[in-house]
Formats: structure tokens, sequence, C-alpha cells
């Protein structure tokens, strides 16, 4: 089952005024049996500010109240769990038939939000995220959580007041997270973060190391030059430190306090540890919107990566330890979002699999999702399957296996 999520604009105070990034959360799923769409369904997730607002039911058990406001920006399956996020709060879990279940906060270990990048061990289902309260003394927790929903550790981690939610990057026995140099600003009287937020230009952000098991007050800063990691694809350790292959963006201009990173190229972070900085290596130089990489992967074993570009119009196949990249452009009248690769069952490697592309087709008013052989990318689609409804905007999304619905 392939599983979309985006936002969709269920409510306009302002239409002139309306922003994506706050759109309410819906969710789309596409059911395959032996290569053939059976089934296409769309429902939005009952957030907080739905029951508020328009008093949608049945409402999701859990503490409704700490749940995120909008749940379109990622979903992911984590501890057999299907969830939808939006890193402002705890996440939703949903069933199979996209039903919003409960506000899922693993049986009330979670103290804060839960950041929408979540980095999975394939071999036991070990999952390591981000969580965030800007409203309180500002403080980063790194949170462990085991393949079977038990949370084996929380961190605390000083950090500067937060803006956009830090990048989140693992290593075999490390995990590492990078600031953004856009910020919310701080009450002077109360010492909380606001919700203003602001580029700061000359403050560099800063990548934080912190060896599994240690406590945040260990966590090694890096000075990195000013701009946000939007997400990391692979990582791996070196002798002074790790190199990392990320997608970042930086301003154009300096000191555009009105700055706010939309997308972003393809770089190399190379950080020195001993000395506390990281080098930046350009590896492509067309923006995108975000990639998608092999779940089924090990961060340090990564070797490809999947994105859109900014236009829509090309779909890029990375090699993440060179650079290189295929590109192949999609029929005119397609407009494509952030890819989803499914490995194939008897893949070995992270380029052995399909891509998904889910597209909005303007000849048609219609989405098609467009499939591509990742083994022989260059060749083109080798099927597209046309949808009977049209889906909202794509954000990202995730392929449910049928073990964990049937």
């Amino acid at each position: 089952m392939l599983v979309l999520v985006g936002p969709n604009p269920v409510i306009l105070d302002d239409p002139e005024t309306y922003d994506t990034a706050f759109g309410s959360g819906m969710v789309h799923a596409v059911t395959f049996e032996r290569g053939r769409p059976l089934e296409e369904r769309s429902r939005f997730v009952v957030t907080r500010v739905l029951v508020d607002r328009l008093g949608m039911s049945p409402v999701p058990s859990g503490p409704l109240s700490a749940g995120g406001p909008v749940a379109n920006r990622s979903v992911v399956v984590v501890a057999r769990r299907l969830l939808a996020l939006d890193g402002m709060g705890l996440g939703y879990r949903l069933s199979t038939s996209l039903a919003t279940v409960s506000v899922e906060d693993f049986d009330g270990m979670l103290s804060t939000s839960m950041g929408t990048q979540v980095e999975i061990d394939p071999s036991t289902g070990d999952a390591s995220f981000l969580g965030v309260d800007p409203w309180r003394r500002p403080l980063l927790h790194l949170y462990e959580l085991r393949g079977d929903g038990l949370l084996s550790s929380s961190t605390s981690v000083p950090m500067s007041p937060v803006g956009l939610e830090p990048a989140l990057g693992a290593t075999e026995g490390l995990r590492f997270f990078v600031e953004s140099s856009v910020r919310s600003t701080v009450d002077p009287e109360t010492g909380r973060g606001t919700e203003e937020l602001r580029f700061e230009a000359d403050r560099p952000a800063l990548l934080g190391l912190l060896p599994l098991e240690r406590s945040g007050d260990d966590a090694r800063w890096c000075d990195l030059a000013p701009g946000h990691v939007h997400q990391t694809l692979c990582a791996n350790n070196t002798a002074n430190g790790i190199d990392v292959t990320a997608i970042r963006s930086a301003p154009s201009r300096h000191g555009d306090h009105e700055w706010r990173p939309t997308a972003g190229m393809l770089e190399r972070l190379v950080v020195d540890g001993p000395h506390q900085r990281v080098s930046i290596e350009p590896l492509d130089d067309i923006e995108v919107v975000g990639a998608c990489i092999d779940v089924a992967e090990g961060s340090h074993r990564r070797r490809h990566g999947y994105a859109t570009t900014v236009d829509q119009r090309t779909v890029i196949k990375y090699n993440l330890r060179t650079g290189g990249a295929e590109r192949v452009d999609l029929e005119p009248s397609l407009l494509g979002s952030r890819p989803v690769f499914i490995r194939d069952i008897e893949g070995r490697s992270d380029d052995e699999g399909w891509l998904l592309v889910s597209c909005y087709d303007r000849r048609e008013q219609g989405t098609s999702i467009v499939i591509f052989d990742a083994s022989s990318f260059s060749a083109g689609p080798v099927a597209t399957v046309r949808l009977p409804h049209r889906l909202s905007t794509i954000n990202a999304g995730t392929f449910v296996p049928a073990d964990l619905f049937r």
C-alpha cells in the first residue's frame, strides 16, 4: 500500500494568505496487488484543530491537546504504527483504512513534539527521532524507541532557540542533529521562545555529535555555515568525525532576515569533530523540494537517493557517494511530487526496486502515479497508473507492506 500525505485547505479563513504549510493533513492510500492498483482512498487526519473548528469525529483517543495542528508533513511506519506527523506536536496513529485512531505518545513516554524525520534501524526496527519544546526553556530531546514501541532512552540536549525543525542523522554508534539558521526569537522577560522566526545570517548553524548512551551535555558542537539542512540522506563515521550527504539550502542575500528555506541542493558535509567545524562540498546544482531514500537500508550503507526538481518536471536519481545524478523529464503535462522508493523483494541494494512518483496531470485534471525501475532509471518510466480522483498536494510518502495491515 502506497501511503501519501500533504495539505488540503479544508479551513480557509483568508484565501489570500493561505499557506500550504498549515493546510490540514490529508492522507491518500493506493493498494497494489501483483502490480495492479486495487483501491484508492483519501481521508483527512482528524487533528485537534479539525476537532475544535469543525467538530470532526470520531475524536481520536490519547492526549488530543498535545497532537500536532496539521499532520501534513510526513507519514512513517514506526514500531508497526502508521503515523502522520507535522513536527509541531505529537503524531496521529492511522489504521490501514486511514481512520485516525489516536494521538500517539507511546504510552505517555513522549514529553515533547515528535519530529518528522525518523531514522529506522532496518535490522531491529528501532527508531530514533527528535522532539522539541519551543515554549519552555529551549531544549532538544533525542528519543530512542525499540521496535516493540517501548522507549529505551530519552536524552535532553541544550540548544539555542529553535525555529525550524533540526535535521537528524545517524551512523553506527552516533546520532547527530543540525540546527537551522532560521530561529525563533526569545522573550527577554521569560527566556522562552516565541512564534516569530528570524534568519540569523551572521550566526553559524551548529551540527551536534552525540555518541549513543551519552548525556546530551556531552554533545560536541561544530560550526556550519548559515543555512538550513532539510534532511540527511546518508552518513558514515570517519577518523575525525562524520561524512554526511544532505539536502541543504542557504540564502542568496546576506542579511535577508525574511529568508525562508523552500528548496535545497545536494551537498556533502564533512564534519571535523576535533576542530569543531564543517566543510561543505556542493554535489549538484539543481534545487529539489526534498529527497527519498530506501528505508530498508541503514544510513551508513545507502548509495542512492531520489528527488524531484523544484519545478516538478524532472525526476533525479542521485549517487550519494559520488554526487553523480541521472535525470529523466516527466511528460510535459505532469507535475511530480517527492518520489517513494520500494525495494524489490529480491533486491540487494537501494537501487534494486521501484520508484513511484505521484503526479498532477494538467491535461487530464487528475493524478497519475509514474513508476520507474530504479536499476534502469535512465530508460524512463515502465508504467503509469491513472487514478480516478485528483489527490491534493503531496509532501511525502511511504510504502506499507502487506504483513503490516493484513
